[in-house]
């Protein structure tokens, strides 16, 4: 139960984010309100989505993790999940700087799930950030594969645990301390997995976090 209530919370926070934003009229000209009120439609459907893959994992009668690939242009997605967080990352002032080649391939995939893994990547970036961090997210072409990195400044994760980060198996403790637990890297590995990509993440306690998946670079017929 701690762990589905953890993965609820991050839709729910970028729709509470946006929300206020715009109930404290930090929001005046309508295309901008348009724009808020897209991005909370997009995350109510991520929290429905969510919730029916969980149901999948707990009744273990679903295989939740099914992708339906599509061309996608791999600049878009980056850029949409990024836009997704920034009503998040704005309640602590956090800054999303993003170094993208100009030059990103096109990929084969499931444009909601890899949204999905990069939105959860970088909720965890924010939520063991500083007040006022800068959390950076590059991309960029590694042999035949697309990079993506989440890079944060926070708390950093023990080398004990990085080898069980995506497992789901990690105990959940009453800790200030855990860099995302349980289903959220779970459900991310298993999207990642599921295009034929691989994820990882590399740490330094107290220096921060790098979080890095690849995905199969689209071969065009």
């Amino acid at each position: 139960v701690a762990n589905v209530l953890h993965e609820m919370r991050a839709p729910l926070h970028s729709i509470s984010g946006f929300a206020k934003l715009m109930l404290e009229d930090n929001v005046s000209d309508s295309m901008t309100q348009k724009e808020f009120l897209s991005l909370m439609v997009q995350q109510s459907d991520s929290l429905n989505r969510l919730i029916d893959d969980l149901s999948g994992i707990l009744s273990k009668n679903i295989a939740p993790f099914s992708v339906n690939k599509e061309p996608v242009s791999s600049q878009k997605l980056i850029t949409e999940a990024i836009n997704s967080v920034q009503g998040i990352a704005q309640q602590k002032k956090n800054l999303i700087k993003h170094n993208l080649s100009s030059s990103l391939p096109e990929i084969e995939a499931d444009e909601f799930r890899i949204k999905q893994v990069i939105i959860n990547l970088l909720t965890n970036a924010i939520k063991f950030s500083p007040d006022k961090g800068t959390i950076s997210v590059n991309a960029g072409v590694l042999g035949n594969d697309l990079l993506v990195q989440v890079i944060d400044q926070g708390i950093g994760i023990p080398e004990a645990d990085l080898d069980t980060l995506f497992s789901g198996s990690r105990e959940i403790k009453n800790r200030s301390d855990m860099h995302g637990d349980g289903l959220g890297l779970y459900i991310c590995r298993q999207i990642v997995e599921a295009h034929g990509g691989s994820i990882w993440a590399e740490s330094v306690e107290g220096k921060g976090s790098t979080f890095n998946f690849t995905l199969p670079i689209a071969t065009l017929k």
